[in-house]
């Protein structure tokens, strides 16, 4: 993952931010068919489909329960 973001001061001066950040997917993923997404409260979410699971292993479905900024005020 990678962003940048630069501003402008009143006084001209310039500001520059940069975020670089690596991640490892675990072995049997269909690397062609991820998707990322991040909300607007910086939370980043990785969809990544396994190409195959061994008979040991299942997929168990998450709920959706929103953004997590309306989770942290419900408390």
């Amino acid at each position: 993952m990678h962003a940048e973001h630069e501003e402008q001061s009143a006084a001209g001066d310039m500001t520059r931010r940069m975020y670089v950040r690596q991640y490892s997917l675990p072995k049997g993923i269909d690397v062609d068919h991820v998707r990322p997404s991040l909300t607007n409260d910086g939370v980043l979410t990785v969809e990544a489909p396994a190409t195959s699971l061994s008979p040991t292993e299942r997929l168990i479905p998450i709920e959706y329960t929103g953004h997590a900024h309306d989770a942290a005020s419900k408390q």
